[in-house]
């Protein structure tokens, strides 16, 4: 083992070392999905929604209902979200356009149609988003 590992090893386990609530349960690193696993914790649970989700594609246009379950232990937050969907709701919904089917680390949005492209960028713009 290589000394750079061997401190970066060391460091973790110095971190963790008061963590025993969290690293007392095997991980079976086949299963876990995020970087650097160390444990586990339990947190409550709540389902935000429905959220009325119209996507577009080749096939046409579906209209389809989802809920969200949300991990949190921040009091409200599903609350808030059942909030921000209902105001989508009464909206019209969220209207997904699929181009193609693909693979990305990070979302890339198209607004359709281009008139709004132009409202969107003002609008970034003078908020500094």
């Amino acid at each position: 083992m290589s000394l750079p590992v061997r401190k970066t090893n060391a460091k973790v386990q110095q971190v963790i070392k008061d963590l025993k609530e969290i690293t007392a349960h095997p991980i079976d690193a086949s299963k876990v999905h995020i970087e650097n696993p160390i444990g586990y914790v339990q947190v409550p649970v709540g389902l935000a929604g429905p959220l009325r989700v119209w996507e577009t594609s080749a096939a046409g246009e579906e209209c389809e209902e989802v809920y969200a379950p949300l991990a949190t232990t921040e009091a409200a937050l599903v609350a808030s979200c059942c909030r921000g969907c209902k105001a989508f709701n009464r909206s019209g919904g969220i209207h997904i356009v699929a181009l193609y089917d693909a693979m990305a680390k990070q979302g890339i949005p198209s607004i359709h149609p281009s008139a709004y492209q132009g409202e969107v960028h003002k609008h970034l713009k003078l908020t500094g988003e």
